[in-house]
């Protein structure tokens, strides 16, 4: 059987052409191909277009439509050339391109025909609905949308560390050079900025204004003159436009963030009021238009008001959200609340606690602590977050800073090279407040002492134990909570796992460095991600369920890894009868006590 011969892209596109000018023959109305200068006229790669006459309710439009290179596989643009200035009516670009698709949007390219027309109804379903003025409302609702498209583009970004509601009141605000934050105290602004840049200097920080108001405002409606502005802060709050008139006389520019509720989120948009200036040519020197009259510092509030606040233009620039909230899942991920305030202390700081803290920061864990007392080698670069830029310094205190500079919205974020024995007996509170603690440690005297510490502090708080089998074949997680098996209930007096995935026929697994005592595992970060993802989703699962019972979860890689390296899966894990096990899997298994365990039960383990 012969098969079909596959189009290449030209002639997909020039065949799809060729049906769109086909059905457009049968539209009412003149219909005439675009020339060059109008396709450039778009600036966007179109390679063929057409213009035709729509008839509207209210008048006769024409409506472009447009294809670019990759036609059909990407959908064809419409354009209405018959339009109002730009940002009068929603989802109308400024070229007049309508957006009618959102951002990952597609269209099927095997009828590219049908596609063209669904498009085409949308188009006019849309032109309608702005010429009828029924849908006003996506301004409001889309207001960031519009707004940054309003924005003078050379103005700063303004990063938002506000709580996302109202009411309208007093914030403050610091201003750099490249950049502007605004918070809703002088401490939150410099606790972040002090984070970001890893650095304990002071930042000055000044008078700003966030005015809460019951809806976006619609584009016509944006402020344009300091006089403008002050007249929707008297409308909307009028005990805060009073402090702005106050202070009218400052010699820095007044900051004012304009934020309101929509069905889709917390939206901000950012103006700048500046100190009105004129030139003047005889002195060659900016005049001071504010005190022009009066002695310096004895101009009349309300005169310093009313030229502040005068016909000056402002400027409107984007705002930024680098709030907690927004950062881990955009206001949408309910766990971040539960996350938000709790402690985690992560002892070990090597190839598998390192990427745990990481993830757990990532996910808007709010407190860290974290503890280890080697430093970093060029060796552990490979497999670690860390990189040779940290050679050599603590990994606890460099990871520390690290997560601090790019989450510098977080409670506390704190990295101690010490060993965790010693950092107990000199600050106790550090692991007795934590919610959750993961030892990561990969060493039994150090790990068999922390087991002893739980059970004498009563079990408070769960502990997360994570470890890898020879060559990252295998992974363990183990939460140790108030009820169930203690760590060494699973363990033999030298610390090996009663459980395993593999075995090994060939005997040792570890690799030895030119050095006394010095081994090694030469697996990579590839095969550990799956173990450092167990620990980090068990270690959630504690922290947002609280969970009681002790549990063992596991991973093994497929049964082709395994054999690469040597190994064999063990007894105990095909016993688990797995389907599919060749593939690789995950397991749960109750980590149960037990009655011979010397820490917590009676008699020897043997």
């Amino acid at each position: 059987m012969r098969s079909a011969r596959v189009l290449d892209a030209p002639e997909r596109r020039v065949r799809a052409v060729a049906e769109v000018e086909t059905w457009i023959a049968t539209l009412p109305g003149s219909h005439r191909r675009l020339s060059e200068s109008e396709l450039r006229s778009y600036d966007r790669k179109f390679v063929q277009g057409w213009r035709f006459e729509v008839a509207f309710q209210d008048r006769l439009r024409r409506l472009d439509l447009l294809v670019d290179g990759s036609f059909p596989r990407t959908p064809a643009r419409f354009a209405l050339v018959d339009r109002p200035p730009f940002l009068t009516w929603p989802h109308v670009e400024e070229d007049g391109l309508l957006c009618l698709l959102p951002d990952d949007g597609s269209v099927s390219a095997q009828d590219p025909v049908a596609a063209v027309r669904c498009l085409f109804g949308a188009a006019v379903q849309l032109v309608q609905e702005c010429a009828t003025g029924s849908n006003e409302q996506d301004l409001r609702e889309e207001f960031l949308s519009y707004w940054n498209r309003s924005v003078d583009l050379d103005a700063s970004l303004t990063a938002s560390l506000l709580n996302p509601v109202g009411p309208s009141r007093e914030i403050r605000v610091w201003r750099g050079t490249h950049a502007t934050v605004v918070a809703e105290d002088a401490g939150a602004v410099e606790k972040w900025l002090q984070n970001r840049e890893a650095c304990e200097r002071s930042f000055v920080t000044e008078f700003g204004a966030l005015l809460w108001l019951p809806q976006p405002l619609l584009p016509s409606e944006y402020p344009n003159t300091a006089q403008e502005l002050l007249l929707i802060a008297r409308r909307t709050a009028p005990a805060l436009a009073v402090a702005m008139e106050m202070k009218a006389g400052s010699e820095e520019p007044l900051q004012v963030i304009l934020g309101s509720a929509t069905p889709r989120g917390t939206c901000f948009g950012a103006v700048l009021v500046e100190v009105p200036r004129r030139g003047n040519p005889f002195l060659g020197r900016t005049a001071k238009p504010l005190s022009r009259g009066f002695r310096e510092g004895r101009v009349p509030p309300e005169i310093l008001a009313r030229r502040r606040f005068g016909s000056t233009k402002v400027s409107r620039s984007t705002v930024e959200r680098a709030d907690a909230g927004w950062v881990h899942g955009r206001d949408q991920d309910p766990r971040f609340k539960v996350l938000r305030e709790r402690h985690v202390v992560v002892l070990g700081c090597g190839a598998v606690g390192a990427p745990v803290a990481v993830a757990l920061a990532e996910a808007g864990v709010g407190r860290l602590t974290l503890v280890d007392p080697q430093r970093l080698t060029f060796a552990n670069v490979g497999r670690h977050p860390l990189g040779a830029e940290d050679v050599p310094r603590y990994k606890a205190v460099a990871l520390a800073e690290r997560l601090r500079r790019r989450f510098p919205h977080t409670c506390g974020i704190a990295g101690y090279s010490r060993r965790w024995e010693d950092l107990s007996h000199d600050k106790p509170e550090l692991l007795n407040s934590a919610d959750l603690i993961v030892s990561a440690m990969g060493n039994w005297p150090a790990e068999g002492a922390l087991n002893e510490w739980h059970l004498a502090a009563g079990r408070r708080s769960p502990i997360v134990y994570a470890w890898t089998e020879a060559h990252a074949c295998a992974g363990h997680a183990v939460l140790v909570g108030r009820s169930g098996g203690c760590l060494r209930c699973g363990l033999s007096d030298h610390g090996v796992p009663r459980f395993e995935v593999t075995r090994w026929p060939d005997g040792k697994t570890t690799r030895a460095e030119p050095g006394c005592g010095a081994t090694f595992q030469p697996y990579g970060p590839v095969e550990l991600g799956h173990t450092t993802s167990l620990a980090a989703e068990l270690a959630l699962d504690a922290l947002i369920r609280r969970l009681d019972n002790s549990i063992h979860r596991l991973w093994a890689a497929s049964q082709d890894f395994v054999a690469s390296c040597g190994g064999q899966w063990s007894t105990s894990w095909t016993g688990l009868a797995i389907p599919e096990l060749w593939r690789g899997a995950v397991a749960q298994q109750p980590w149960s006590s037990d009655a011979r365990c010397p820490d917590c039960g009676e008699g020897d383990a043997g």
